[in-house]
C-alpha cells in the first residue's frame, strides 16, 4: 500500500513543487479577517498547504530598505507567504524601534505579505514566585514584552511565539515536566489576554505527545494529558517543530504530526541550517532545496484531506536562502 502511495506520490511531484512555490498567491486584504496560517477563515484562495512561513532571526534588518527589498523579493520568488521577524528590540526599546518595524511591516504588507513578530526565551515559562534565579526574567518578563509589541503599533499580523521551557534547563525539564508545562500553559494564556485579537501562533517539539513523561495532570484536568493537549487549544495555531527530513517512516514528518493535527491547525516546521554530521536527519541542510520540495510535497499529499494543516515553516531566511539546489 505504502509503495501504491509512493508512486502516486511521486508522478505528482513536479505539480505539487510548482504549486508550493506560487509567484503571485492570491491573498486577503490586511484590512480583513485573519489568513489560512492564523484562522482557516479567509486567507488564501487555494489550499492552506500552499501557506509558507519563514523564520527570520536578523533584528537589524527591519530599518534598512535596501536588505529589506532582498528579503521581500525573495520571499516572492520562493512562495513565502508570511515572514516572521525578530522582534526583540521592540521589547528593550519600543519607542526607538518602533517606527522602523512599522516601516518594514509596511513595506512587507505591500508586497501581500503577512508579518509575525517572532520573540521568545525559556525563562519567560517560569512563574515570578520561584525558587530559581532568573537571569532571563519570568513569565511577567515575556508578559510585559508581548504588551509591549502590541502597543509599538507596527501592524503585525500575529505573534510567533518560541518559548521552549524545555531549553532553560534540561535536567530540569525531565525531573518535573509537570511544573514546567504548568510554567507554559500560564505563560501562553497570560500573553493571550495581553494580545487583545492578535492572532497567537507557539512552537513545539513534535514530542509532547510522544514522549510518555509529558502525558501530565494540570491544574483544571481531570486527568493526565499529553502536553501538547494542553498548549494548543491556547494559541491560534501550532508550530510543530519537526526538524526530519524524510516524510515518511516511523521517524518522518508525517508520523510526527499525526497527534498535534488531530487536536488542531498546525503549520509543520522544518530545519534547514548545518547541524553537522551528527544532526543529518534533522535537517535539509546536506539534501538541498529539491529533496526537500519532494518531501514536503509528499507530506501534502498524504495530508491533502486534513484541515488542520496550515502549511510549512521553514527556518530560517540565512541558511534556507543558502541551501543548495
Amino acid at each position: 500500500k505504502q509503495i501504491a502511495t509512493l508512486a502516486l506520490a511521486l508522478a505528482s511531484i513536479d505539480a505539487l513543487a510548482s504549486f508550493h512555490r506560487p509567484s503571485a498567491p492570491s491573498r486577503r486584504s490586511h484590512r480583513g479577517p485573519p489568513s489560512m496560517l492564523t484562522s482557516g477563515g479567509g486567507g488564501f484562495v487555494g489550499a492552506a498547504v500552499s501557506a509558507r512561513l519563514l523564520y527570520v532571526w536578523d533584528n537589524t534588518l527591519p530599518g534598512d530598505s535596501v536588505r529589506t527589498g532582498q528579503l521581500l523579493e525573495f520571499c516572492r520568488r520562493n512562495g513565502i507567504g508570511t515572514i516572521a521577524i525578530d522582534c526583540a528590540p521592540l521589547g528593550g526599546s519600543p519607542t526607538v524601534n518602533a517606527a522602523r518595524y512599522r516601516s518594514f511591516v509596511a513595506s512587507a504588507h505591500g508586497r501581500d505579505l503577512d508579518v509575525l513578530a517572532l520573540a521568545g526565551d525559556p525563562w519567560w515559562t517560569v512563574p515570578a514566585v520561584t525558587t530559581l534565579q532568573n537571569p532571563g526574567g519570568s513569565q511577567e518578563t515575556g508578559w510585559r514584552f508581548y504588551a509591549q509589541v502590541r502597543a509599538s503599533n507596527a501592524g503585525f499580523d500575529g505573534v510567533l511565539d518560541v518559548s521552549e521551557p524545555y531549553q532553560r534547563d534540561p535536567a530540569a525539564f525531565w525531573n518535573d515536566p509537570a511544573t514546567a508545562g504548568q510554567g507554559l500553559v500560564d505563560f501562553l494564556a497570560g500573553v493571550r489576554a495581553r494580545l487583545g485579537g492578535l492572532p497567537l501562533l507557539h512552537a513545539i517539539p513534535y514530542w509532547y505527545d510522544e514522549d510518555p513523561r509529558c502525558t501530565v495532570r494540570l491544574a483544571g484536568s481531570p486527568s493526565a494529558k499529553p502536553l501538547n493537549q494542553y498548549v494548543q487549544p491556547l494559541v491560534d495555531v501550532t508550530v510543530l517543530l519537526e526538524n526530519r527530513d524524510v516524510a515518511f517512516g516511523s521517524d518522518g514528518i508525517i508520523a510526527h504530526s499525526q497527534g498535534e493535527l488531530a487536536v488542531g491547525p498546525c503549520i509543520l516546521g522544518v530545519e534547514t541550517q548545518d547541524l553537522g554530521p551528527t544532526g543529518d536527519e534533522l535537517t535539509f541542510w546536506e539534501e538541498g532545496r529539491g529533496a526537500m520540495e519532494r518531501e514536503l510535497a509528499l507530506v501534502a499529499l498524504a495530508r491533502m484531506n486534513q484541515p488542520n494543516l496550515r502549511g510549512f515553516a521553514l527556518h530560517h531566511y540565512a541558511s534556507f536562502a543558502n541551501l543548495r539546489p
